[in-house]
C-alpha cells in the first residue's frame, strides 16, 4: 500500500509538471500549428499525461501488460470487434433518435473527397482519443486505485474523474493572436468550473460516466484493455460521423436527444444504463487485473 500511496504521489507532482510544460508550450505551437489554442492546449496535457504514466509503470518495474496492453494475437481482433461496437452504440441512439422525432436527417456535403476527409479525419481522431483516454483512466488510473483500494470504489472514482475532465467552458477566455502562459492557466481555470455551469452539464456527465462504466466493465470482463480503446474510437468516430447525417435536435424532443453528444439524452442514458446492467453480471475473464 505504501508504494502505490508513492506513486499516486509521484503521479500528482508529475501531473502539475506536465501542466505547466503544457502551458509553456501551447502559445509557442500556436504560432505554428493550425488548430485552436485550447486544443492544442488539451493534447499537450494529455500526451504528457500518458508519457507520464508509462514512465512510472516502467520506474515499478512492470509491464504494459499491467495496464491491460500486453499484446498477442488476440489483441486486434478484440479491437476491431469493440470498434464496431461502439459504431453500433452510436448508430443505434442516433437511429432511435430519428425514428421517435428527436433528430432530423440531413446531409449538406455529397463531395466525395470531403466524406473521404471526414472519414480519414474521424478514424485518426478517434483511435487517438481511445488509447489516450482508454491508457490513462482505464489502463493506470483504474489499476493504481484498484491497488490502492477496493474494485467498487475504484470503478466510480476513476469514471467521476473521467466525466469531469470532458467539459470545456462555453464561455472561454479570450486568446489574442500571441498568447502567454498566464492565457493557458485562465484557461485550464475556465475548465475546472465547466462542469457545474448548468443542470444541462450534470446531466452529460452522468452520461460520461455510465459510458465511462461501461468501457471500465469491458476491461473487467475482458482482461485487457484493447476493446475497451476500440469501442472508445468506434464511438468518437460514429459521433463524429453521425453530426453530418443527424446532427440537427428537435427542439420539441430535446429531452430525448439530449445534445448532439448521443449520451445525455433519454435514449443514451437508457441504454447506457442497461448495458451497463448487463455487463455487471457478465462473466470475467480468467485473466486477473
Amino acid at each position: 500500500m505504501r508504494e502505490i500511496s508513492k506513486t499516486l504521489l509521484k503521479f500528482l507532482i508529475g501531473f502539475v509538471v506536465v501542466v505547466i510544460i503544457s502551458a509553456f508550450l501551447a502559445p509557442l505551437l500556436y504560432q505554428i500549428l493550425p488548430f485552436k489554442f485550447d486544443r492544442i492546449l488539451r493534447r499537450l496535457i494529455m500526451i504528457g499525461t500518458v508519457i507520464l504514466m508509462i514512465g512510472l509503470v516502467r520506474a515499478r518495474r512492470e509491464s504494459l501488460g499491467k495496464l491491460g496492453l500486453g499484446w498477442n494475437d488476440k489483441s486486434l481482433p478484440l479491437m476491431v470487434k469493440g470498434f464496431l461496437g461502439g459504431m453500433a452504440f452510436a448508430i443505434v441512439v442516433s437511429l432511435i433518435q430519428w425514428g421517435i422525432g428527436a433528430r432530423i436527417w440531413r446531409l449538406h456535403q455529397t463531395d466525395v473527397w470531403h466524406w473521404i476527409g471526414l472519414f480519414l479525419k474521424g478514424f485518426g481522431g478517434g483511435m487517438l482519443i481511445g488509447l489516450i483516454e482508454e491508457c490513462f483512466f482505464r489502463g493506470f488510473l483504474f489499476v493504481t486505485l484498484k491497488d490502492f483500494w477496493n474494485t467498487k470504489g475504484s470503478l466510480i472514482l476513476t469514471n467521476v474523474i473521467y466525466a469531469v475532465s470532458h467539459f470545456f467552458p462555453k464561455n472561454k477566455p479570450i486568446i489574442g493572436a500571441e498568447p502567454t502562459m498566464w492565457d493557458s492557466f485562465r484557461h485550464i481555470g475556465a475548465i475546472a468550473y465547466s462542469p457545474w455551469e448548468s443542470p444541462e452539464r450534470i446531466v452529460a456527465m452522468l452520461g460520461l460516466f455510465l459510458f465511462g462504466l461501461l468501457l471500465s466493465l469491458v476491461y473487467l470482463r475482458a482482461g485487457t484493455l484493447f476493446p475497451s480503446i476500440g469501442i472508445h474510437a468506434g464511438a468518437v468516430f460514429s459521433l463524429k460521423m453521425n453530426r453530418r447525417f443527424i446532427g440537427d435536435i428537435s427542439e420539441k424532443m430535446n429531452m430525448f436527444s439530449g445534445s448532439k453528444n448521443l449520451y445525455d439524452g433519454v435514449v443514451g442514458l437508457t441504454i447506457l444504463s442497461i448495458t451497463c446492467l448487463v455487463l455487471s453480471f457478465w462473466p470475467k475473464n480468467e485473466r486477473r487485473l
